[in-house]
């Protein structure tokens, strides 16, 4: 009973490692990049960021495991015919969807 006991701590210690393991990984290449987007996208909120128009701003938030990334798109005015010019200007990585751990804005 105590070798079943140890073998599911075990398991679950190493779960758990993996998985901080991962948002730290992804912390750095999300904040290293900033037109990336999460590695895994669970869901997303349902805008269209192709289709803004010039001099709008749109919010779109990714879900992904255990976290998520809201981003704030803008379309310059340099955008003309098929050629957007589309920026990303906030971003934000909330742990849980709740917890804010770095976000920037330019």
């Amino acid at each position: 009973m105590k070798k079943i006991f140890k073998t599911i701590g075990i398991l679950l210690i190493a779960i758990i490692l993996i998985f901080f393991a991962l948002i730290f990984e992804e912390s750095i290449r999300l904040y290293k990049n900033s037109n990336a987007i999460p590695f895994i996208v669970t869901d997303k909120t349902k805008y269209c960021v192709e289709c803004i128009n010039v001099g709008e701003e749109i919010e779109v938030e990714y879900y992904s495991i255990g976290y998520s990334v809201k981003m704030r798109y803008y379309k310059t005015e340099k955008s003309h015919g098929d050629l957007a010019f589309i920026n990303v200007t906030e971003k934000k990585f909330m742990l849980f969807n709740r917890y804010m751990l770095w976000g920037w804005i330019s």
